[in-house]
C-alpha cells in the first residue's frame, strides 16, 4: 500500500514535457535577465570610472600646460617662492579661465598657491608630507592617485611634479577632481529604468513565445505518441505526416512510418502464411475424401452396366446417359481433386544440369498461334533445377498470357533472360490486358482468376515450382498493355 502511495504520489508531481519546456526555458530568461542587469550595471560603471579618469587627465593637462606657459615665459625654474608669489594673479587666472580648484607647492612640499588643499595638508600647515613626497620621486610616472574621502566631499586628487622641456623638475601640482555623483546616479537610474522596461518587455515576449514553442515541440511528440498507441497489427497503422518538424522529431517520425511498413510487411506475410496453411490443409482434406469415394462410385457404375438386363424398350439409351452422365461428374471431382492436391503437395524435385535457354525455346516453340520471342545475355546459361517442373512453369504462363491477349490484336510472349554475378533473372513479358495492381499478390493464391474459364490455380503452382527452387516470382502489369513476371533464381 505504501509503494502504491509512493508512485501516486510521483505521477502527481511529474510534470509534463511542455511545462518542463516552458518552466526551463523561463528560468533561463530570469537568469539571463539578470546577468545582462548585472553586467549593464558593471558596464556602466567601468565607463563612468574611465569617463572620469579620462576627464581627470585631461583637465590636469590643460592646467599642466598653462603653468609650463607661464613658468617658460616668467623663467620660474629655480626661482624663489617670493617670485612665484609675485605672479599670484596669472595663476588665479588659471583657476578662473579653467573652472578648477587646485595647489601648487615646491618641489620641498613648501605652499606656494593653495586654492583647495586636502585636510591632512591643511593639517600639516598647507604643506606636503616628505613621505609624499619620496613616493612621487620614486614612481616611475612622477604622479600618484588618490581618492579622497571627507566630511566635506568625496573627490579623487592628482600629486604630480611638474617639468619643464629640459624635463627639469619645477614645481609639484596638486589637482582635485569632483565628480558630480547626484548627476552619475541619476544618469544611472535613468539608465537601469530603460533597461527594465526593456528587458520587461522582452521577458513578456519570450515568455508568450516560450510557450508556443514549447506546444510546438511537444505537438509532434504527442502526435507520434498518439500513432504509436492506436498501433495494432490487426488494423490498417496510418504513416505520421508533420510539416515543418523539427530534426529530431522527423527522424522519430520516420523511424515510426519505417515501423509501420516492416509492421505490414509482417502482418501480410503472416496472413499469406495462414492462407496458405488453410488452404494446404483444406486441399488435404477435399482431395482425400473426394479420391476416397470416386473408387467405389466408379466400381459401381462398371457393375451397373455390366449386370443390368433391361426388360423395356430404350433401355439402352437410357441407361448410356445415365453412365455417361456419371462419369462425367466422376471425372470432374477427380480433376478438382488432383488440382487441390497438385497445389499443396511440395513437388517432387528431380533436379539436373539445363541449357535454360535451349530448354525454353523448345518449350514456346509448341505454341504455334502466339507469336513467342526467346532473349538472352548468353548463348547458354546452365542451371540446376526439375526440367519438367520448369516445363510446368513456362506451360502456365504461357497459356495464360495466350487466354489474356485480346482478340482485336496479335499476342506475342517475350521471354528475357540475364545471367548475373548472384542470380538468374528471367522476365516473361506478355501485350495482354494485364492485371490490376489493386489485387497484389492475391493472383498467387489457389482458386484465384480473373478469367470465365479455368480453376485459377496455374500461377499458385507456379510460385510452389520457383520457391522450391529457393526463388522469387514478383509481377508489374498496367491495364490494357500488358504485365511482365520476373523470376529469379540464386546461383548458390
Amino acid at each position: 500500500m505504501k509503494l502504491l502511495l509512493r508512485n501516486d504520489h510521483l505521477i502527481r508531481l511529474r510534470k509534463s514535457l511542455r511545462v518542463q519546456i516552458f518552466l526551463v526555458m523561463t528560468l533561463i530568461l530570469l537568469v539571463s535577465g539578470l546577468m545582462v542587469f548585472l553586467s549593464n550595471i558593471y558596464q556602466y560603471d567601468a565607463q563612468s570610472e574611465k569617463y572620469h579618469f579620462d576627464r581627470l587627465n585631461r583637465k590636469e593637462s590643460q592646467i599642466h600646460r598653462h603653468i609650463n606657459y607661464l613658468v617658460d615665459k616668467y623663467d620660474l625654474v629655480g626661482a624663489d617662492i617670493t617670485k612665484w608669489k609675485d605672479l599670484e594673479s596669472d595663476f588665479t587666472e588659471i583657476k578662473q579661465i579653467h573652472s578648477v580648484d587646485y595647489s601648487l607647492f615646491s618641489l620641498d612640499g613648501q605652499s606656494i598657491f593653495t586654492y583647495f588643499v586636502p585636510l591632512e595638508v591643511l593639517a600639516n600647515n598647507n604643506s606636503l608630507d616628505q613621505e609624499l613626497i619620496r613616493r612621487l620621486q620614486e614612481n616611475p610616472e612622477n604622479r600618484i592617485l588618490e581618492a579622497n574621502v571627507e566630511e566635506r566631499e568625496d573627490y579623487s586628487s592628482s600629486y604630480r611634479i611638474l617639468k619643464d622641456r629640459l624635463n627639469t623638475p619645477y614645481a609639484i601640482l596638486f589637482y582635485p577632481y569632483f565628480s558630480d555623483i547626484d548627476i552619475a546616479e541619476n544618469e544611472l537610474n535613468v539608465f537601469l529604468q530603460r533597461i527594465y522596461k526593456i528587458y520587461l518587455f522582452l521577458f513578456v515576449g519570450a515568455i508568450i513565445v516560450a510557450y508556443f514553442l514549447s506546444r510546438y515541440v511537444t505537438r509532434s511528440i504527442e502526435s507520434v505518441r498518439s500513432k504509436l498507441s492506436q498501433t495494432d497489427l490487426q488494423v490498417q497503422n496510418e504513416k505520421i505526416e508533420i510539416v515543418n518538424a523539427p530534426i529530431e522529431i522527423v527522424g522519430l517520425i520516420e523511424a515510426y512510418n519505417k515501423m509501420i511498413d516492416q509492421l505490414e510487411l509482417s502482418a501480410d506475410q503472416l496472413v499469406r502464411e495462414e492462407k496458405d496453411f488453410a488452404w494446404r490443409e483444406m486441399a488435404r482434406q477435399v482431395s482425400h475424401e473426394v479420391k476416397n469415394a470416386l473408387t467405389p462410385m466408379r466400381l459401381a457404375v462398371q457393375d451397373f452396366s455390366y449386370r443390368f438386363k433391361p426388360t423395356t424398350k430404350g433401355w439402352q439409351n437410357r441407361l448410356q446417359e445415365f453412365s455417361s452422365t456419371l462419369t462425367e461428374q466422376i471425372e470432374s471431382m477427380a480433376e478438382v481433386a488432383e488440382s487441390f492436391s497438385d497445389y499443396t503437395a511440395e513437388p517432387k524435385m528431380n533436379p539436373t544440369q539445363c541449357d535454360m535457354v535451349k530448354h525454353t525455346k523448345l518449350v514456346v516453340a509448341s505454341y504455334s498461334n502466339i507469336k513467342t520471342l526467346v532473349k538472352s545475355s548468353h548463348e547458354k546459361i546452365i542451371y540446376t533445377l526439375d526440367v519438367n517442373q520448369w516445363t510446368r512453369v513456362l506451360n502456365n504462363l504461357v497459356q495464360n498470357a495466350q487466354q489474356a491477349i485480346p482478340s482485336d490484336r496479335e499476342g506475342y510472349v517475350e521471354i528475357n533472360f540475364q545471367l548475373l554475378e548472384d542470380k538468374i533473372v528471367v522476365d516473361i513479358k506478355d501485350n495482354g490486358v494485364g492485371i490490376d495492381p489493386k489485387l497484389g499478390d492475391t493472383v498467387f493464391e489457389p482458386k484465384f482468376t480473373t478469367k470465365s474459364s479455368g480453376r485459377g490455380r496455374g500461377l499458385g503452382i507456379v510460385r510452389n515450382i520457383i520457391r522450391s527452387h529457393q526463388g522469387t516470382i514478383t509481377y508489374k502489369s498496367e491495364l490494357k498493355v500488358g504485365v511482365t513476371f520476373k523470376i529469379t533464381f540464386p546461383l548458390n
